[in-house]
């Protein structure tokens, strides 16, 4: 599931920053790379942090769920970070680098999404 997720997330990534690129010049195409960039760190700080609760359940499930809350909590803060550092530091695009950023969003809810549904038809 990850390889494929970051596979479509990288392909997605290629095509908003080519269409960027055909609306904006290099300016839009560098701000849809660093979207797609915050969608990418993100799901890594998710995979680490579920590596964690991997390790922590069998211990018990309050536990579990601190490292769930907090897990989210992070991503939440780093993509604020994120956006801070691209649209206050770098002065990116707003349209290019949110647009790329719902674009690769989308991918990984869907891929969750269908991960979800084959366990429930698969066991």
């Amino acid at each position: 599931m990850r390889i494929r997720l970051f596979a479509t997330q990288a392909v997605l990534i290629l095509v908003s920053t080519i269409l960027a690129y055909a609306y904006k010049g290099h300016p839009g195409a560098l701000a849809a790379l660093y979207g797609g960039a915050i969608v990418v760190v993100t799901t890594l700080l998710q995979y680490w942090h579920l590596r964690r609760a991997e390790r922590a359940a069998d211990q018990s499930a309050g536990r579990t769920l601190r490292v769930a809350i907090r897990a989210e909590a992070e991503r939440f803060g780093a993509s604020i970070a994120l956006f801070i550092l691209g649209f206050g530091v770098l002065g990116l695009e707003p349209l290019p680098l949110i647009g790329a950023f719902i674009l690769v969003q989308l991918a990984a809810l869907v891929e969750g999404f269908r991960d979800s549904t084959l366990r429930k038809r698969h066991g």
